[in-house]
């Protein structure tokens, strides 16, 4: 049983960087790609480190499956908040027009 669930959070995982990391680079400026990428990777690189301390403290607290069951529930959350995000008319949206041209000034002489 935890080798099922944790095959389908593997895929889960992969199949969610794939969408959320498609769709942040359709809807972002060209000039704006790079800042928006390294704030995503430190946002998601500080939660990581804020739940490992989070998780070692509620299994400190409450037992080792705490973690998990917390783990859980949050994912469900966080599922329910974003679904909006990911519905089929709003990526539909993102891809209808071309993606945006980068424009850069022209250099002055």
């Amino acid at each position: 049983m935890v080798g099922i669930a944790l095959f389908a959070f593997g895929v889960h995982g992969a199949l969610w960087n794939i969408v959320a990391n498609s769709l942040r680079q359709r809807l972002t400026p060209p000039t704006l790609q790079g800042r928006v990428a390294s704030t995503t990777l430190f946002v998601a690189a500080g939660g990581n480190c804020v739940g490992a301390l989070l998780g070692g403290l509620l299994a400190a607290r409450f037992g080792i499956t705490a973690p998990y069951w917390v783990g859980l529930v949050v994912a469900i959350g966080v599922s329910a908040a974003t679904w909006r995000v990911f519905d089929r008319a709003a990526v539909a949206r993102a891809y209808a027009d071309p993606p945006p041209v980068e424009q850069r000034p022209t250099p002055v002489p």
